[in-house]
């Protein structure tokens, strides 16, 4: 079906903008465990601690840089960095004993399939902002139809999203523009 098709894109699109969707990996890593899986919804880590201390992401690029052979060395230790490799998340060095390794990261959309699917992972506080995803799927439709109106209904599309983010990062008893009264 078009409009579900056209909603999953209006999902995606939405969730990483506003990097909204958030979950939470709590993993206990035994000892020489190499690799963990990470979660299916996983898109990008927000921050990463190895028994409660944070540890700083890596690539293969800059490990090729530092060892030839890093991959195969298996040097073990206290872990104090991290690589994500397609669905894998693996620990630098290889830990030495077991540890709790938590991931909290942005998440991704669940698919829709039926129209009485949930929108964006059924999370409560998003609930108010399922009007974007229309106003997507409406611009797109536009677009795809050859309406030039489609750039405006886009840019008040961005225009929301941007008034979500305000929304969604504001601290929940920020009143803007009040003033204490001076005695």
């Amino acid at each position: 079906d078009v409009l579900l098709c056209l909603v999953n894109i209006a999902q995606d699109d939405l969730a990483m903008r506003s990097m909204a969707l958030k979950g939470r990996l709590m993993q206990t890593w035994t000892a020489g465990t190499t690799f963990y899986w990470i979660p299916e919804d996983y898109f990008v880590a927000e921050r990463v601690t190895w028994d409660g201390m944070p540890i700083y992401e890596t690539t293969v690029k800059y490990q090729d840089s530092k060892s030839a052979g890093w991959e195969t060395d298996n040097q073990a230790g206290t872990p104090s960095a991290y690589l994500i490799r397609r669905d894998r998340i693996y620990m630098l060095p290889i830990p030495v004993s077991t540890g709790t390794l938590i991931v909290d990261y942005v998440g991704t959309p669940d698919e829709v399939h039926v129209s009485t699917d949930t929108l964006m992972n059924n999370y409560p506080y998003l609930r108010p902002f399922h009007k974007l995803l229309g106003m997507f799927v409406i611009q797109e439709c536009l677009f795809q139809d050859h309406n030039s109106e489609w750039v405006n209904k886009y840019k008040e599309y961005l225009d929301s999203v941007a008034d979500m983010n305000t929304r969604l990062n504001a601290m929940s008893n920020y009143n803007p523009g009040l003033k204490p009264k001076l005695q």
